[in-house]
């Protein structure tokens, strides 16, 4: 596994950590500026990378993180960020899309758990290590 940061100053070293990856975990964080746009950027680079490198089925998930920091006395807004994550996923073509709480652990097992049984699916024939890519978006 690795964590390649997210940060546009490691961009072109990160290519080299994507040649063996069977997965792929995109994080942002719900409560920071432009990380939609952090998110979009890297899941197209990813599936460029994907494309040319012949493996157009690389599972790629998404970890909305930080919900613990969301304000829970607005439901209205709980709602509105889960459109929005919905909206992204569909348009982006994730696998699937979590919404975790790193300090708490709330989801993260479930969107590993998940990428895990798509990556089995698609590369059944193959033996262990399995290598998934993380980026962390960050503006």
């Amino acid at each position: 596994m690795w964590d390649i940061a997210g940060q546009d100053r490691f961009q072109k070293l990160t290519r080299a950590y994507f040649s063996k990856a069977k997965g792929v975990v995109i994080v942002c964080d719900l409560n920071r500026d432009g990380t939609i746009d952090a998110v979009r950027q890297w899941k197209r680079e990813v599936t460029e990378w994907a494309y040319k490198t012949g493996n157009p089925d690389l599972p790629i998930i998404l970890l909305a993180n930080k919900s613990d920091m969301m304000d829970r006395s607005d439901p209205q807004a709980a709602f509105r960020m889960g459109v929005l994550m919905e909206r992204l996923c569909r348009e982006e073509h994730f696998l699937a899309w979590f919404m975790t709480s790193a300090r708490s652990g709330e989801c993260v097992e479930d969107g590993f758990t998940a990428l895990i049984e798509e990556i089995m699916k698609v590369c059944s024939w193959m033996m262990l290590p399995l290598t998934v890519i993380i980026a962390w978006c960050s503006q």
